[in-house]
This record gives C-alpha cells, structure tokens and sequence, in this order.
C-alpha cells in the first residue's frame, strides 16, 4: 500500500510544475506516470526513510513494468524515470529543509 503522506508530496510536485514550470498537460500526465514507479518502489516507506530501501531504486526499476507489457523498460525510459524522480527529490528538498 503506498505511503499516503508520499502520494500527497508527488501530487503537490505536480501542481508546482503546474503552476511555476507551465507544464503541457501532456508532460504533466509523464512525469505522474513515471512518478508512480517511485510510489510503488517506495510503498509504505516515507520518503525520508528510503536510504536504506532494498532493492535499490533502479534495480526495481529493472524488474517492473507498469503497462503489462513483457520485458525490460526501455534505456530512454529508465533514464527519463530517474531524472524526473532526481528532480522531484531536489525539489522536495528545498521545499521541506
């Protein structure tokens, strides 16, 4: 079960993206997409305490697929998924420190 209190942060980072980035509706709906693999890995771990979470975030990343299809994520989609989850981290960062 996702970490409500995790749910409610992403969801707030959309909106910042909203309303101070202008995000196409388009790129918002992505970045929720690839948003949902960090909630997933995450689970019922708040965010402050995922240093130690095993396995790591791109090994899961490695083994999941959201869409039902079979096989491994694409390259372009890995590295898509952890820059937008780097970015929502630093922004999360200088909201809450």
């Amino acid at each position: 079960m996702v970490n409500h209190h995790n749910y409610h942060l992403t969801r707030e980072y959309l909106e910042y993206l909203d309303g101070v980035c202008q995000l196409d509706v388009r790129s918002r709906e992505r970045y929720w997409c690839y948003l949902k693999y960090l909630l997933i890995w995450a689970d019922e771990t708040s965010f402050e305490r995922i240093v130690g979470l095993r396995p790591t975030f791109p090994s899961f990343l490695a083994t999941v697929r959201l869409d039902g299809a079979q096989g491994k994520l694409a390259p372009s989609t890995l590295k898509k998924i952890i820059q937008t989850v780097k970015r929502f981290f630093t922004w999360l960062k200088l909201a809450y420190v």
